[in-house]
């Protein structure tokens, strides 16, 4: 490599995927987790969404007893002062954004998956910013 040259990338090689694009992530969710996986336990299945989040720079929460969605799944709703008034010239602001990311089971006889859904409306590199559930 000569004088000044830097990061020269070989013309046949592709660049190695982001693990913190929304499309590497919401194909790798497709991969991971398959609708009728089924599991020995619910704790099992958490173990692994858990892991994956943090591999892939999002964090997870549980809404319900069988699902975990992304932590940015929530709506913001501006605070009210009293009853039908708003705060005027207070600024907020949420990291929420109705995130539809989730992964849903069935706990029963057997512990399955019963819906996935690995899109992110956001970008997946902040999640030291979000606040864990």
């Amino acid at each position: 490599i000569g004088e000044g040259a830097v990061g020269i990338v070989a013309a046949n090689s592709a660049p190695a995927p982001c693990h913190f694009s929304i499309d590497y992530i919401e194909a790798a969710t497709a991969e991971k987790f398959q609708i009728g996986m089924a599991f020995e336990s619910k704790e099992i299945i958490e173990a692994l969404v858990d892991d994956f989040a943090n591999e892939h720079g999002f964090v997870v929460s549980n809404r319900q007893l069988c699902n975990k969605k992304c932590s940015r799944a929530a709506t913001y709703k501006s605070k009210q002062i009293a009853a039908g008034e708003y705060a005027i010239g207070v600024k907020s602001t949420s990291l929420v954004t109705d995130c539809p990311c989730e992964v849903k089971w069935s706990s029963g006889k057997k512990t399955e998956i019963t819906r996935v859904n690995g899109i992110h409306n956001h970008a997946c590199d902040v999640a030291s910013e979000v606040k864990f559930h």
